[in-house]
Formats: C-alpha cells, structure tokens, sequence
C-alpha cells in the first residue's frame, strides 16, 4: 500500500443522506429521512457466540456491523420516528452517504446494504423538561443484517436523488 502524499480528505460534519427502501427491490422508492437524523454512525462489534461457524472460529470470531442514529422526536405522519413506530422490526435495503453527496464517486463514496428496524419503542417518546420547550433526541439502533451476500458494500459510482 501506497504512503499518502498529501492529507485526507475528512467528512465534514454538514451532510448526510439516509434513506430507507420503502417500496420493493425489485421497485424501490427511496425515502430520505437525513431531516430527522441529528447524527448517524456505521460501526462494529464482535459478534454474539450463540452461532459460531468454524470459519467464525478459524479468523478469531464474527463481526456484527450495526447503525446507531440519534433523531429528533416527531410525531408527524413522514418523519422517521413515525415510520420506525409504525414498522417495528421490519428489514429493508438502506443506503447511506456520510458526505451527504448525491454523486456518489470514488472520493465521496455511498454505502448500501440491509438493516432491522428496532422491533421495541425506539426511539422512545417524551423526556425531561425544557426551556425552549422541545424535547431532547433518542438514540436507535439499526442491525445491519446479511441479505446479499454481503453486510455491507461501498459504491463508487451512480446518482442517488433526494425523495
């Protein structure tokens, strides 16, 4: 591998694009729902050892990848909130674009794949009190699940348009 002869680019902290497949795979429709989102991160955890595979066992264990978004609480009929209440557990093909690009290239990559929505009230509803009167944000976990092959997969190349 190639020593960098100059600095890397960093994400910056004022775009995102999330969205959910709320149609078919074979017809989707692209819900955006970066609006409600306040942060959202893919990460990683050693897997549960329930189901170890000897290939589990022989490269030292599974890798669970997961998405941990904090959001506003809304009750409107469009917002995020209202559709995870609404699907508890459901799985569905999301796509992610942590620079918030729609042009999606090799610099400003997407990421695709399959989540669970949370199957329990999350994100919960209500909280402490407040001088400007709003609520605080929840944090939800979506397990990113193995639907293809693959738990997740970058994307180099294409147009994603904001729904």
């Amino acid at each position: 591998m190639a020593l960098p002869t100059s600095p890397s680019v960093r994400i910056k902290a004022n775009g995102l694009l999330f969205q959910l497949n709320t149609g078919t795979i074979a017809s989707p429709t692209w819900k955006d729902f970066s609006f409600d989102c306040i942060s959202f991160m893919i990460k990683s955890e050693d897997a549960s050892n329930d189901q170890v595979t000897f290939y589990d066992a022989s490269v030292g264990g599974g890798v669970d990848k997961y998405a941990e978004a904090e959001l506003i609480q809304s009750l409107e009929s469009t917002s995020l909130w209202q559709y995870l209440y609404s699907n508890p557990g459901k799985e569905m093909q999301f796509r992610y674009a942590p620079f918030g690009n729609t042009a999606i290239s090799t610099t400003q990559p997407g990421f695709t794949g399959y989540l669970r929505l949370p199957r329990l009230l999350a994100p919960g509803l209500g909280g402490a009190a407040s001088v400007d009167g709003t609520f605080g944000s929840e944090s939800v976990r979506f397990d990113i699940i193995d639907e293809a092959g693959s738990l997740l997969t970058q994307v180099t190349t294409g147009t994603w348009t904001r729904a």
